[in-house]
C-alpha cells in the first residue's frame, strides 16, 4: 500500500528529468536526451520550462570537442524545500532539506510525554521555528514528512507503533499532524522514511536496488528497487523486525539502551548514546560483538529472499556504534548446500547517523512532489 502522495505540477517527463539530474548531480542536455529517449527539441523546452520556475539551473560551461560548451544542468536549492519530524519517547528531531539535498538546519525539542497532542504541539513549535529562522523559504515549502515507529496497521490511515507510543495507535496520524502544521504531510514508517533519504542524498543514490535496515526502538527493514520503495500490499514490505525474537536479546537501539542500563550506566534516550565509544566502553562492547552475530544472521536471510545490490544499515543509533557493527559482520555466511558460493550485497554505514529517520522524513514530500515517477 503506497502512501497517499503529494498533488504534483510536475508531467512524467518533467519528474524523469528531475530525477535523472538529482542522481547525475550535473548533466547536460544532449546527456539527457541520450538517455531518457526524448528529442534534443523536447528536452530543451522541457528544462527551459523547470529554469523558468525555478527548480534547475546550468552551471560552469563545459567544453567537450568542437562547439559551444555545454552548459551542465543541476537542482535549483531554493526551488524546494520540506521538513522531517522523527520522534522519540524524550525528543522531537527536524530537519529543513532543501531541493539540492542541502541540509539547512537540524533542530529538536524535548516531550514532556508521548500523547499525541504533546508531540504534535512540539513539532508545530519546531516548524514555526525552522520557517521564522529561514524567511525566504516558505514560499518554496513542499510540506512535511514524519517518520514513525512501526508498521502500518489494518485499519486504513492507522501505524501499529512501538509499545512506547501505545496511544498513537487509534489515531490518524497524518490529519492530526496535517490539522496543526497548516502544511501537506505524508507520514511514514521510519525504515521505509530512511531508505528515501538514502535513495535521495545518500548510499543509494545511484544503487538501482539496496535494502535498509533500521535500528531505533525496534528492528525495521525497507526495500528500494529501481530507485523507488518497493511497499507491498499493506506497506510493510522488507520488515525484519520479527525474525529477532522479543522476548530474547536483539540488535535493537531500545536493547542496547537497557543493556548499558543493566551496567549501571545512566542513560535514558538515543541521544544519550553518544557519550558512549566503542574500544572504550566495555559494556558497548560487549553489546555490539553481540548485535553483530544477530544482525549476521539476520542479514544473511534478508539477503537471500530479496537479494539487494547493498544492505545500508542506520537508524537511530550513532555512527561510529553502526561502523562497529558493519566492521564485525564482514561477509554474510553462504549456504553449505550448494556448489558455489552466492553473489553477497555490499553492507554499508549510513552516513546519516541518528538523523536518518529526520532526514528522510524530509525527502518524502520532496520526492513525492519532484521525483516520484
Amino acid at each position: 500500500m503506497r502512501p497517499h502522495p503529494l498533488p504534483s505540477p510536475l508531467s512524467t517527463n518533467e519528474r524523469q528529468i528531475l530525477d535523472l539530474i538529482r542522481r547525475r548531480e550535473t548533466i547536460p542536455r544532449a546527456r539527457i536526451a541520450n538517455i531518457t529517449g526524448l528529442t534534443s527539441a523536447s528536452v530543451t523546452r522541457i528544462t527551459q520550462g523547470m529554469e523558468e520556475r525555478g527548480l534547475i539551473e546550468e552551471t560552469e560551461a563545459t567544453r567537450n570537442g568542437r562547439g559551444q560548451p555545454a552548459k551542465p544542468l543541476r537542482l535549483r536549492a531554493a526551488g524546494g524545500c520540506a521538513i522531517g519530524l522523527n520522534f522519540s519517547h524524550s525528543t522531537v528531531d527536524a530537519v529543513l532539506l532543501d531541493l539540492a539535498g542541502n541540509i539547512r538546519a537540524v533542530i529538536d525539542a524535548p516531550l514532556a510525554n508521548t500523547a499525541l497532542e504533546t508531540i504534535v504541539e512540539t513539532s508545530q513549535s519546531l516548524c514555526h521555528d525552522l520557517l521564522a529562522r529561514h524567511p525566504g523559504i516558505g514560499a518554496a515549502m513542499v510540506g512535511v514528512g514524519v517518520s514513525v515507529p512501526g508498521y502500518r496497521s489494518e485499519r486504513p490511515d492507522r501505524f501499529a507503533l512501538h509499545p512506547t507510543f501505545s496511544s498513537l495507535l487509534t489515531r490518524n496520524l497524518t490529519e492530526e499532524f496535517r490539522g496543526s502544521l497548516a502544511q501537506p504531510v505524508m507520514v511514514e514508517r521510519d525504515a521505509i522514511s530512511a531508505a528515501v533519504g538514502e535513495s535521495l542524498i545518500g548510499h543509494g543514490r545511484n544503487r538501482t536496488s539496496f535494502g535498509f535496515v533500521h535500528l531505533g526502538h525496534g528492528i525495521g527493514g525497507a526495500l528500494v528497487q529501481n530507485g523507488a520503495p518497493i511497499y507491498g500490499a499493506h506497506g510493510n514490505a522488507g520488515g525484519i523486525g520479527d525474525l529477532f525474537p522479543r522476548d530474547r536479546p536483539r540488535p535493537s537501539g531500545s536493547d542496547l539502551i537497557e543493556a548499558l542500563r543493566d551496567a549501571g550506566l545512566d542513560v535514558s534516550d538515543f541521544r544519550d548514546l553518544t557519550a558512549f565509544v566503542p574500544g572504550i566502553c566495555d559494556p558497548l562492547d560487549r553489546w555490539i560483538e553481540r548485535a553483530a552475530r544477530e544482525l549476521r544472521d539476520g542479514l544473511a536471510l534478508f539477503a537471500r529472499i530479496f537479494d539487494p545490490h547493498a544492505i545500508i544499515l542506520g537508524g537511530r543509533l550513532p555512527l561510529p556504534i553502526c561502523e562497529q557493527l558493519v566492521q564485525r559482520i564482514t561477509d554474510l555466511p553462504q549456504p553449505a548446500t550448494y556448489t558455489d558460493n552466492l553473489p553477497q550485497p555490499e553492507i554499508k554505514v549510513s552516513t546519516h547517523g541518528p538523523l536518518s529517520g529526520a532526514i528522510g522524513a524530509a525527502c518524502l514530500p520532496l520526492y513525492s512532489q519532484f521525483f516520484l515517477l
